[in-house]
């Protein structure tokens, strides 16, 4: 197992400028194809690679979390076999991980996930389904095709909910710069007035709670270092003045609750961890780094609905 060394002390300052918070974030899968699983540890901001893996071996799987229970990583690409429909459950509790009860209806690489709080998961727009959405039941797993689908399509786009009221989808598909939101409360899905600052694919995102959402890096079409912010009270969306470290694309989004985010996983700098202090949104690369792949699915168990 190989722990990569950080700064400790719960209320240490980061390299953004914030606190640590509490739970733990991971990574899983891989270009060009590992079953590896990463884990960063809020509370210090180390991180290592644990003993669970995949069941499957693979790279541009999707992810999401099931509050602070479970971790899901779904679809991606396997070599000599193409699209899978694979679906593995990670449970935060032992950090242990294996296959989940269900499956994606249909196989797909780069789908974008996001959660409903602890009720459902949803799936959207991987390389087959362009614009369909899928929707996981976390009390049973069962995952099916909704009848709501994006307005357009939205592959390698950016997700990042507000819990239990909103999904937002942003940029992806030939490279746009639309925002689409799925209402939590009946499915329905729409595209918003507000848009990206750019015309931006293969982006990441995460969010501060029932606060705000960010979209990062990605493809304008070069890298990009850009963060985009939504504010859930009234889904206005901006460019912010901190960047990430390094201009990439395939960045996966973290958060520890509502005190930071991480930018993680991205193509170049395939290790390097950015931090952005929710406080302020200052963002800078922390001295803690991933074991270097891209395209992999990301999950956090520091569920906060506040």
């Amino acid at each position: 197992m190989v722990i990569r060394p950080a700064d400790h002390g719960i209320f240490a300052a980061s390299a953004a400028g914030g606190l640590f918070g509490t739970g733990a974030g991971f990574v899983a899968g891989g270009y060009s194809q590992t079953d590896e699983i990463d884990k960063i540890t809020f509370a210090d901001d180390s991180t290592e690679t644990l003993a669970a893996v995949l069941s499957q071996a693979r790279y541009y799987a999707a992810g999401c979390s099931n509050g602070s229970s479970y971790g899901y990583a779904a679809g991606g690409y396997v070599n000599g076999t193409g699209n899978v429909a694979t679906m593995d459950k990670f449970d935060y509790s032992g950090d242990t991980c294996g296959a989940a009860a269900d499956t994606l209806d249909t196989a797909g690489y780069n789908c974008t996930g996001l959660a409903n709080g602890t009720t459902y998961g949803y799936w959207g727009a991987a390389n087959t389904w362009t614009s369909t959405i899928e929707k996981t039941d976390f009390s049973d797993d069962a995952t099916a095709a909704i009848t709501p689908t994006l307005d357009q399509n939205m592959n390698t786009c950016a997700g990042f909910a507000e819990p239990t009221v909103a999904g937002y989808w942003c940029g992806g598909g030939t490279r746009i710069d639309t925002i689409c939101k799925t209402d939590f409360s009946d499915d329905s899905t729409a595209n918003i007035a507000e848009t990206l600052s750019d015309d931006t694919y293969y982006l990441g995102g995460l969010n501060n709670g029932s606060t705000a959402g960010y979209s990062g890096g990605g493809l304008i079409p070069g890298n990009t270092d850009k963060i985009d912010k939504t504010d859930f009270s009234d889904d206005s969306t901006a460019v912010i003045v901190p960047t990430l470290s390094v201009a990439r694309h395939y960045p996966r989004g973290l958060a520890s609750g509502t005190i930071a985010g991480y930018w993680c996983a991205g193509n170049p700098s395939n290790g390097v961890i950015d931090k952005t202090d929710f406080s302020d949104d200052s963002t800078a690369a922390i001295v803690s780094t991933f074991s270097g792949y891209y395209g992999r699915a990301a999950f956090s168990s520091a569920y906060d609905a506040t």
